[in-house]
């Protein structure tokens, strides 16, 4: 982050959207990167920025009702590690197909079963293999309107 004082702008990249932050791993028990991002909303509260240029989305100004909305979220996911691995792997899927441009859908379940962090969040907290961790990430992330699927392809709906 990058804070102007005289300004009291906010340059927040991932710590602080508008609706949302970046993704924090998943853990059971206590949850240390939850705890930083935590810490890093109390930071974000002391600086008192009257505008946030976040890394994803529009300069904002209500900062108070931001952090909340982050707060509550994680505090859903400190709750509930399985909420928190679903939010993360389909962050990183979007992510990957952005970087791609898309990808074949009879590809999905052998990607996702290659990239250990899929694999090992899949397995631990969501008790799937590949396969139907594929068929869920995509029916999902399609109903959402994350990602556009055509016959053969998945595709993001936003650009890179």
């Amino acid at each position: 982050m990058f804070y102007a004082p005289s300004h009291r702008i906010l340059i927040s990249g991932d710590a602080l959207w508008q609706n949302g932050m970046g993704f924090v791993w998943p853990e059971e028990g206590v949850n240390p990167y939850i705890d930083s991002a935590q810490a890093t909303l109390t930071a974000i509260e002391k600086l008192d920025p009257a505008l946030v240029i976040p890394g994803h989305g529009k300069p904002f100004a209500n900062v108070a009702a931001s952090i909340a909305n982050v707060r509550e979220r994680l505090g859903a996911f400190e709750g509930d590690p399985a909420k928190n691995a679903r939010h993360v792997i389909k962050s990183m899927f979007v992510f990957a197909l952005l970087d791609r441009g898309g990808m074949a859908i009879s590809d999905v379940s052998a990607y996702l079963g290659r990239i250990g962090c899929y694999r090992r969040m899949a397995e631990r907290f969501l008790d799937r293999s590949p396969e139907s961790l594929a068929g869920w990430l995509i029916e999902d992330l399609a109903r959402s309107g994350a990602i556009t699927v055509s016959a053969e392809q998945v595709f993001p709906t936003l650009v890179a």
